[in-house]
């Protein structure tokens, strides 16, 4: 999980007061194990006065039945900036809590790719540009005429989020020519999943166009039918082009929180 560029601290001094503010903060970790695809959910607790062990808890009942096997564990703190983590042995276990060894090495890793977490599953949310709010679409092929008659924001899938910037895509060739690199900045609305909409202003960092092939024609959203190529009749299989676009953010001070909270479950999803 760690990696040979990351900062590392062995002096007990440093890494004491850096699980003494994990501790303070009772932070969420992920728990990694030897050969073990699972990982497991976390918080942590406190460390102790001797300063030889850390508690760890809020485990769930199949983590503990998964830390059973194990005498060994990556501990990795959920941060944003940065990816704290370090191995320690485990020393104690009880129901829903482990007692680890003072690690000798604690890992810091600072890069953009860290931070940036992708969207995945039930977590699938859509960035509404509002500054095109009132463009009417040029109406694409068979029985979708009407519905794309009406004016309304293009409506791009979300693929990773971050703090900091949003990385989106379509299918709709019309809606990328409507996000040019010359457009000073976007009024974007970030729609999460069981959260209130995000309000957010970004500019345009990058954009890439990926050809991706379809085994039908027949695609679940109208996005991918625009993108059909005129000729898909006559072409097995149908060729679909992919627009990425990655815009930097500013996020309101009143909704870092919410987006913080967000970012924590895409970053532990998968664990138990």
């Amino acid at each position: 999980m760690t990696s040979p560029t990351a900062l590392v601290f062995s002096q007990p001094s440093q890494i004491n007061n850096i699980l003494l503010e994990a501790s303070r903060l009772h932070l969420p970790v992920i728990l990694h194990f030897p050969h073990e695809t699972k990982s497991v959910r976390a918080v942590f607790q406190n460390t102790s006065e001797s300063l030889q062990s850390l508690i760890l808890n809020n485990i769930s009942p199949p983590g503990d039945r998964l830390i059973q096997d194990y005498s060994e564990v990556e501990v990795e703190l959920l941060l944003f900036s940065r990816k704290v983590s370090f191995k320690t042995k485990i020393k104690e276990r009880a129901i829903g809590n482990i007692t680890c060894a003072f690690p000798l090495q604690i890992h810091f890793i600072e890069r953009r790719s860290v931070t940036r977490f992708p969207i995945k599953d039930k977590f699938t949310c859509f960035a509404r540009f509002l500054d095109f709010s009132q463009t009417t679409y040029p109406p694409p092929i068979g029985n979708y005429v009407s519905s794309l008659k009406k004016k309304r924001p293009p409506i791009l899938t979300v693929k990773d989020l971050s703090i900091e910037g949003i990385a989106c895509s379509t299918f709709n060739g019309t809606y990328a020519e409507l996000l040019k690199p010359d457009f000073p900045s976007y009024s974007i609305e970030i729609c999460l999943p069981e959260t209130p909409s995000i309000l957010v202003t970004a500019e345009r960092r990058w954009s890439k166009i990926l050809k991706k092939d379809v085994d039908s024609p027949v695609m679940p959203t109208i996005d991918s039918v625009l993108a059909l190529n005129p000729e898909f009749k006559a072409k097995s299989p149908y060729s679909l082009q992919e627009y990425s676009f990655g815009f930097l953010m500013k996020v309101p001070t009143t909704r870092l929180e919410d987006l913080k909270t967000f970012l924590r479950l895409l970053q532990s999803q998968g664990s138990i």
